[in-house]
Formats: structure tokens, C-alpha cells, sequence
């Protein structure tokens, strides 16, 4: 098995269409990290996500997500340490996986309802999406209904060829003033 050893400053590791399922977790630790996995379903060889955490750090909740043609985690994680209580000192991040074959709308609304659970939060959604950001017929509905939940994407070059298909978007504003 290779050993993957993260710098010291490295506190996030988020994969997408990871293939790994419940029972093989335990065959990819990284030592000081914890794994959250959304281990792959309905039968199919692609898809599932995971992400490890730095030991460090407080992540408050973690859960499964069930978002139409996707795999995905929702973590929420505690900004500045342990010490923080509040609700504004909490990041909603959603990891997800996904299917190219999924239908886009179907997966758009759902992914809709989801975040509408968050409003007032912040947010940032990662993941291999599988929709072209810099294909505007493709994006569109996707990137309006971000724009309508105060989100916008950090990450807009090409990822896979010439498509931009991996996502960063948030609605954080210290993020989204960097652009």
C-alpha cells in the first residue's frame, strides 16, 4: 500500500470518486487525520467521497447527505479552535461526488433544498460535479442557483482537459473578496 504523508500545515483532505466502500476504509488511514467517508451506493463501481480532518481540529457533526445523483458528506466544522461556541463561528461544508450520467436539473434542485436547510450559514461546496463551469449553456441553472444563495465559485479554470468540472464554491465572504 503507498503511504501518503501531508505537509504539517495541510488540515483538509478532500477526495471525490474515491470507489471506496464502508468496509475498506480502514485500509486508508493517514496518521493524525480522521476519515468522514459518503462510501459509494446503488451498486455502482464510481463515486463516494472522504474527507479527512486534522486530529486538531473540532468538526461538530458530520452526515451522510442525500443529494439526486450524488454522492456527498455535509461537515460541520468549528472556525478557531475548540474554544469558539457560536453559530457564526461554524462552517457548513458539503464534499460531493457527482454521476456524469446523473440528470443535471434533478441533481440542481435537490442540491437546492440541501442548501436552503443553511440559510444564514456559511458554506462551501467542493467536489467533482461533473458540470462544465466554463461552458455557460452547461452551467447556467447551476451556477444561478448558487448566485441566489449568495455563493459564488473560487475555482474557475480548466480541472479535466478543458472543462472545469472540480468545484470550489462558497458564499464566505473573506473567500469570495480574493477573487
Amino acid at each position: 500500500m503507498l503511504e501518503f504523508v501531508p505537509r504539517p500545515d495541510v488540515r483538509h483532505i478532500a477526495l471525490s470518486e474515491t470507489w471506496i466502500k464502508e468496509e475498506n476504509l480502514k485500509l486508508f488511514p493517514i496518521e493524525n487525520y480522521i476519515p468522514y467517508l459518503a462510501a459509494i451506493m446503488g451498486g455502482r463501481k464510481s463515486g463516494g467521497v472522504i474527507y479527512y480532518e486534522k486530529n486538531t481540529l473540532p468538526i461538530k457533526s458530520s452526515e451522510v447527505v442525500s443529494v439526486d445523483g450524488s454522492n456527498g458528506l455535509k461537515l460541520k466544522i468549528q472556525k478557531g479552535g475548540k474554544n469558539k461556541k457560536t453559530e457564526n463561528d461554524v462552517i457548513t461544508m458539503y464534499l460531493l461526488y457527482r454521476n456524469c450520467t446523473a440528470d443535471r436539473h434533478h441533481f440542481i434542485d435537490s442540491l437546492e433544498r440541501e442548501l436552503q436547510k443553511e440559510i444564514g450559514s456559511q458554506i462551501v461546496i467542493l467536489g467533482d460535479i461533473n458540470i462544465n463551469l466554463l461552458d455557460e449553456m452547461e452551467s447556467a441553472e447551476y451556477l444561478d442557483m448558487f448566485m441566489s444563495q449568495g455563493c459564488l465559485s473560487l475555482q474557475n479554470f480548466p480541472t479535466r482537459g478543458q472543462n472545469c468540472l472540480d468545484h470550489v464554491i462558497t458564499n464566505i465572504k473573506e473567500s469570495t473578496n480574493r477573487q
